[in-house]
């Protein structure tokens, strides 16, 4: 076919197919290295569990239905990106000059639901109209595993239709495209076989329809292109920047030159894939640290009798020491340590140090040893040697014991598990402790006051507005006291920043639940979905439908991230009672939720913003 022959078809059907770009050499190449990216062999994935070496590839890839970025991981899909074959179609449908911002690894096997109707242009929006994607299926795509389907010629138009929530069990939890005029009777699968590429405009109305073979995948590596000529208006505008300057610098240059190169690339580390399994020590150290167990030493506990001695000795790996009944001494260099139950000691390697257990009775402590890789060496000897577990809102106790637990009944995947916890129990313990239970926060009396009555007034879950005389008689002063120290604090008043706290309380109901508009509005204390509607509109710049769709990195946002409004949200939470807490870090009942990103929010239909999850077009 030649280039003109493409260009025809492309522009009467909004799609075309490129038969075998890749042989199936390069096809297998590419599955094995979704087998190594879903393995975290290639770096790691946020809000996925380290995959241990019992599980087979089948476990390991069923956990996923989709991977975004994984050009970032991987040079061979990066060069697939660049694949000349795709290069050269998408430059005869473009132009000379090709840029792309997204690539998607797609895991689809049996079982798994499919995409509704939608368009790729209403998520990565361009200014000219030139969004491409280019399917590359790794498996042969059929009707019965969940190919592509299309509605040919739907992108002529150039209109970008309405989208809804819905309820259609063969589809995800992302927003389908309605109100367009055609009909599924009008709809086209497209069935392709491995290393076979469909090539489809940003426009083009396509869905994809559950899985329902009995066995197998439908895997696909989606990117997506555009002209380099043209603006990426994608996400939230900087400050002081207006919406037709933005420009999306997270790009790859496939063809041509970039006119825009003199701009700042800015390669954006927390998308899609970006990096569980580390996180940052300190907020002005961002080195990024991994943890691995020691084998046969721990998580566990050892039984002491009284008066007995350890050391010295000179340790060589990391080691958390916590006591679960007696006491001790530890004792390192020049420091003698007192030690009892709700304290955790951490070691260092190289560290000469010694135990001298209580001499009249027995001692028990619970201990593993691990070993740290990816941080700053030299920074290590300012980290601190003990925290308290008990009486702050640390997690470090719960985590403790959730180890133990772990580290005794060996369930299925507990190294993977623990691993995890042990990596989260490390950056709390190097964080700077939490405020202690119950600590007020250091707000004017009548500020503080006020929202002791908001909360109440909202305690059954209702975000209710409150008048100015009953907000003024809870703070005991005056309303013109209470607007005069609101607008000193917070460049608001008090009425204004609680509608702005109602307002928020709409993020989490939008993103992570199917209740209806209407539903929300009357959570969030308004008359009706079109009132809702218009305030959240009025403070957040869009719709909250389109809030809905919008994926959390690249949605406006919170008005409580300004003028310090976060602390009155945190007035509004239920007091913690120390002898709670205390209980809690002491051993409650064990139990960490785990994240599995392939089922956990097909099953619930709520979108887990914490995995970098966004509603990507297929």
């Amino acid at each position: 076919m030649t280039d003109i022959d493409l260009k025809t078809q492309y522009e009467r059907d909004g799609y075309l197919i490129l038969e075998h770009a890749l042989n199936l050499g390069e096809v297998g190449k590419l599955v094995d290295e979704a087998v190594r990216i879903c393995r975290g062999e290639l770096g790691d994935i946020q809000g996925a569990l380290p995959a241990g070496s019992a599980d087979s590839d089948d476990d390991v890839l069923r956990r996923f239905l989709c991977i975004h970025y994984p050009h970032k991981l991987s040079g061979l899909v990066l060069a697939t990106m660049r694949h000349p074959l795709i290069v050269s179609a998408l430059t005869s449908l473009i132009g000379p000059n090709v840029k792309a911002m997204q690539s998607m690894l797609f895991i689809k096997s049996e079982g798994e639901p499919g995409q509704a109707w939608h368009q790729d242009e209403m998520f990565i929006p361009t200014r000219d109209r030139s969004l491409t994607a280019a399917w590359l299926a790794l498996d042969d795509a059929t009707k019965e595993n969940g190919c592509l389907w299309v509605l040919p010629g739907s992108h002529r138009p150039g209109v970008l239709y309405p989208n809804r929530e819905h309820d259609d069990p063969r589809y995800d939890c992302t927003v389908e495209s309605y109100d367009f005029p055609y009909d599924d009777c009008d709809a086209v699968p497209v069935e392709i076989g491995a290393g076979s590429v469909v090539v489809f405009n940003g426009y083009l109305l396509h869905k994809s329809l559950p899985n329902t073979s009995r066995r197998g995948y439908r895997r696909a590596l989606v990117n997506h292109y555009m002209s380099a000529e043209s603006l990426l208006p994608w996400g939230v505008p900087p400050e002081g920047t207006a919406m037709a300057q933005t420009d999306f610098r997270d790009i790859v240059l496939v063809a041509g030159t970039d006119p825009y190169a003199y701009k700042v690339s800015r390669r954006c580390a927390d998308r899609g894939f970006a990096r569980t399994g580390t996180a940052a020590v300190t907020n002005d150290d961002r080195r990024m640290i991994s943890v691995d167990l020691v084998a046969r030493l721990g998580p566990s506990v050892a039984d002491y009798p009284p008066g007995s001695t350890f050391g010295p000795r000179d340790a060589r790996s990391y080691q958390f020491v916590w006591l679960l009944q007696g006491s001790a001494t530890w004792l390192w260099d020049d420091i003698v340590l007192p030690l009892a139950p709700g304290q955790l000691l951490l070691i260092r390697p190289g560290m000469r140090d010694s135990f001298h257990w209580d001499p009249l009775t027995p001692t028990r402590h619970a201990y593993v040893h691990f070993t740290l890789t990816g941080h700053a060496q030299q920074s290590s000897a300012d980290w601190p040697l003990v925290r308290d577990l008990t009486g702050r809102h640390d997690p470090m106790g719960a985590l403790c014991h959730y180890l133990l637990w772990l580290g005794a009944d060996c369930p299925p995947g507990w190294q993977s598990q623990a691993l995890e916890t042990l990596r989260l129990l490390v950056l709390t313990f190097l964080a700077e402790p939490a405020p202690a239970a119950g600590t007020p926060a250091t707000l004017p009396e009548p500020v503080v006051a006020m929202m002791r009555a908001v909360r109440e007034h909202w305690s059954d879950g209702v975000a209710r507005p409150i008048p100015m005389r009953q907000l003024a008689s809870a703070a005991q002063v005056s309303p013109s006291t209470l607007c005069r120290t609101f607008r000193r604090r917070f460049g608001v008043g008090p009425v204004a920043a609680i509608e702005l706290l109602r307002l928020t309380r709409a993020e989490p109901l939008l993103w992570q639940s199917n209740l209806s508009m209407q539903a929300i509005a009357v959570q969030c204390g308004f008359a009706d979905a079109y009132h809702f509607s218009r305030r959240f509109r009025a403070i957040y710049g869009m719709a909250p439908t389109t809030f809905r769709a919008s994926a959390p990195e690249y949605a406006p946002p919170s008005p409580l991230e300004s003028g310090g409004l976060a602390a009155l949200q945190s007035l509004l939470r239920a007091p913690t009672h120390d002898d709670a807490w205390k209980r809690l870090n002491a051993g409650g009942p064990p139990g960490v939720p785990v994240a599995h990103p392939r089922r956990s929010h097909r099953a619930t239909g709520r979108r887990p913003a914490s995995l970098g999850w966004r509603p990507g077009p297929e």
